[in-house]
């Protein structure tokens, strides 16, 4: 059905931010070819800025007047709900010759063509959620910076152009000045000495908890161009814990990028957790193509007298997984808390040792 789809869409695909970082993924000619397909999709009172994305606190409804079909958004804000419902926006989509099922046709066309049906989920799980190719790659003695900083005072690293394989030098920056709260931007510089921004990420340090704790990261300004961004960024971060002496970095993955994490190390805590009513709880696995017996099987979940879900985060971890192999990365499994730590913080404080950004 299209409810079914327009949440997807929302939730695996405007979660990731705005136009710009759409054409990240599929490209701007595809991205053209796609708004001219939607044809009369007016989108002009809805203000998405190069910083504003819809998250899991958004919240949306779809009304159908059996003419018109309306998708109204809520864009969260510091000052909570009764904010987001204050700035409620509209999408239309406004055409009489367009029924409901071919408004849902599109809106799934569109929805493959971003996170559907990629070849990467052909391939064993195994290999889907192995360590990237890139990985070894970017801290091969190929890819090894010949200096530390530039001649604007800016860290470099390198990363991948996708055209020719080669390395890239890339620059490193922190934009202010917080204690707790770092912000950095990564840039490539061109021929006539201008930066162009394909990064950027926030380093929240908690000294208390000796931890880098959730903050934002962004990686698909350059993707088109660029490969290695996000694996730098997460080497950012780990170079930051050493430096603050803290003793892991916790994120928190939104849906769209939970592969990505976890092929980079990070993994959901071996500890029980409360994961919403039994009745939602059905929608969730059918959504996500999760049978009742895999639920059970591999969750082992326990419910209590108000009908709460209990489970542990990583047999969760794994049902994300399967859900993403079986929806071809069409899946909807929310936001995953994960940790790099153990085995696989060593192995990235051996790679950050070898190639190191900040490091001396």
């Amino acid at each position: 059905m299209q409810v079914n789809t327009l949440r997807k869409l929302i939730s695996n695909g405007w979660t990731i931010a705005n136009r710009r970082q759409l054409e990240g993924f599929i490209g701007k000619k595809e991205l053209k070819n796609l708004a001219n397909e939607f044809g009369l999709l007016q989108m002009d009172n809805y203000a998405i800025g190069e910083d504003v994305f819809l998250g899991k606190k958004d919240f949306y409804k779809l009304i159908n007047d059996g003419k018109n079909l309306t998708l109204k958004l809520g864009i969260s804000s510091e000052n909570g709900a009764k904010n987001c419902a204050n700035a409620e926006s509209a999408i239309l989509l406004e055409n009489e010759n367009i029924t409901i099922a071919g408004i849902a046709q599109k809106i799934d066309q569109f929805y493959k063509k971003v996170f559907g049906n990629h070849e990467m989920w052909e391939k064993p799980m195994e290999e889907i959620f192995g360590e990237p190719k890139t990985m070894s790659k970017l801290f091969s003695q190929k890819f090894k910076p010949l200096r530390h900083i530039n001649e604007d005072g800016y860290y470099v690293t390198t990363i991948i152009d996708k055209k020719t394989g080669e390395p890239v030098e890339a620059f490193l920056k922190q934009i202010n000045s917080g204690k707790q709260l770092e912000e950095w931007e990564m840039y490539v510089k061109h021929e006539n000495g201008v930066y162009e921004r394909i990064g950027k990420r926030g380093i929240h340090i908690n000294n208390k908890e000796k931890k880098i704790t959730p903050d934002w990261m962004e990686s698909s300004e350059g993707a088109s161009e660029y490969s290695g961004i996000g694996i730098r960024l997460h080497q950012l971060g780990v170079e930051r814990m050493l430096q603050t002496e803290c003793k892991t970095i916790e994120i928190d993955s939104l849906s769209s990028a939970f592969p990505f994490h976890y092929k980079c190390g990070f993994r959901s805590p071996d500890e029980i957790i409360s994961i919403g009513r039994k009745s939602n709880l059905k929608w969730w696995l059918k959504t996500n193509n999760i049978t009742e017996e895999e639920w059970e099987r591999i969750a082992k979940p326990t419910y209590d007298e108000f009908d709460i879900v209990y489970a542990n985060a990583k047999a969760l971890e794994e049902i994300k997984k399967l859900a993403l192999v079986k929806t071809k990365g069409a899946g909807s499994i929310g936001n995953t808390t994960m940790y790099l730590q153990g085995e696989e913080l060593s192995r990235w404080i051996e790679r950050a040792k070898s190639q190191p950004i900040l490091l001396d």
